[in-house]
């Protein structure tokens, strides 16, 4: 953080390094208040001029807002600290992926487009969001991806996950695939986030046998099938569309 004062009293420095001197054995004091309750430390004078001076604070970790901050420099040997104070914004730079009005997961066929939000992460409008971003689920790129709206807080993408069919694509027992969906600078691959991503694939038949006194086809399959924990004496659907319970149990939780 660097802080160009005008009229700034002189403190006694190296030139060379900008580290503070002492002069008749006491050092100057340069300081500054970033709001109540943020300190932000000297670290080196940057020039010092008959009219303007800068000084080299270290950024302190804050809560994101606007404060007002307060530079303090008391010389050697002063009895008062000349102070000047200057608006200051701390904001948050932390960057977070979440799925929109749905859970992060497709089927393995590939799915409708979905809607993400990225936290402090704007994007040009100008460009194409294929032409910032790279956006992939695991090992695979995401079939497409556009640009819903973006400014200084977030931005808003619209993401077609891919098919999920590749050669180490693996699936878990209940048909479910778990990756890291993630979107990132193409410029700087640094700067982006990822979320856990689910696929899963429709039950498949592992077998087909019949019964003990072969009236009845017995058939297995892959995963589980009956998530609503319906019986066979069960005539209504209600309890799987309109259940809470089997909703849940539909999607796994």
């Amino acid at each position: 953080l660097t802080v160009v004062v005008v009229h700034a009293p002189a403190v006694a420095h190296s030139v060379a390094t900008g580290a503070l001197e002492a002069v008749g054995g006491v050092t100057a004091l340069v300081a500054a208040a970033l709001g109540e309750t943020t300190i932000a430390s000297f670290e080196r004078v940057g020039f010092q001029g008959e009219a303007i001076s800068s000084f080299e604070l270290a950024m302190p970790a804050g809560a994101a807002g606007e404060v007002l901050g307060e530079l303090s420099v008391l010389p050697g040997g002063a009895q008062v600290p000349s102070t000047a104070a200057f608006p200051f914004a701390l904001f948050d730079d932390n960057i977070a992926l979440a799925c929109v009005a749905t859970e992060c997961r497709a089927p393995s066929e590939g799915g409708l487009p979905f809607l993400v939000t990225i936290s402090n992460f704007f994007l040009s409008s100008q460009l194409a969001a294929s032409d910032q971003l790279t956006v992939s689920f695991g090992s695979m790129n995401a079939a497409a991806v556009s640009l819903i709206s973006s400014d200084a807080s977030s931005t808003v993408l619209q993401i077609t996950p891919p098919t999920y069919d590749c050669s180490a694509c693996a699936f878990e027992s209940g048909g479910v695939a778990r990756v890291d969906l993630s979107v990132a600078m193409q410029a700087d691959a640094s700067r982006g986030a990822t979320v856990r991503f689910a696929f899963w694939n429709a039950p498949s038949i592992l077998d087909v046998t019949m019964d003990e006194l072969g009236l009845q086809l017995v058939v297995t399959f892959d995963q589980a099938t009956n998530r609503a924990s319906m019986t066979a004496q069960t005539q209504g659907c209600d309890l799987v569309f309109l259940s809470d319970a089997s909703s849940a149990k539909l999607s796994g939780a």
